[in-house]
């Protein structure tokens, strides 16, 4: 997956958080989008990926 991009809907929990980390060790550059009502969400989950 080097090299690849990867978009993940649903992102900032549950199968799309860890699909995203599952990308992120194969190497891919992953963006994620969620809809999540709290601000600080988004940001935690950047953080917990990296």
């Amino acid at each position: 997956m080097a090299g690849q991009i990867a978009l993940v809907t649903g992102g900032a929990g549950g199968i799309g958080r860890a699909t995203a980390s599952r990308l992120l060790r194969e190497g891919a550059c992953v963006v994620l989008a969620d809809i999540d009502e709290t601000v600080e969400a988004p940001r935690m989950t950047l953080m917990a990926l990296t």
